[in-house]
């Protein structure tokens, strides 16, 4: 079961992916959203507007690639992300990381992806 913390670390990821990828140019739009997202995020309520943000072909083509690359991005630290790494990585107020495991955080990408592409 996936909870919060897991699709907020799987957009953060992709956040940090569009900004130091030239192959997602085009999804500055989904960036700049996302981000907005996460600044109002509260308890169970993280809208992606995929529906809406995903108007062009190439959008949605981007997007799953980065989404296929989550595993790729986690792999330096095995199977734990280290606390101080989510910590340096995502602020935002209230939410303070664990070590997390790096399969949880691929399954959310893994799903999300499976969403974009239905």
């Amino acid at each position: 079961m996936l909870n919060d913390l897991d699709l907020i670390l799987v957009v953060v990821i992709i956040l940090r992916l569009i900004s130091k990828t030239p192959e997602s140019v085009g999804l500055e739009h989904v960036a700049e959203h996302w981000k907005r997202a996460l600044a109002s995020y509260g308890p169970g309520v993280l809208d992606l507007e995929l529906d809406k943000l995903m108007g062009a072909p190439g959008d949605v083509s981007s997007l799953s690639t980065l989404l296929s690359r989550i595993e790729a991005e986690l792999a330096p630290y095995g199977g734990i992300v280290p606390a101080s790494v989510l910590n340096d990585l995502v602020f935002m107020p209230g939410i303070k990381f664990a070590d997390y495991q790096v399969q949880r955080i691929v399954t959310a990408g893994r799903l999300l992806r499976e969403v974009l592409l239905t």
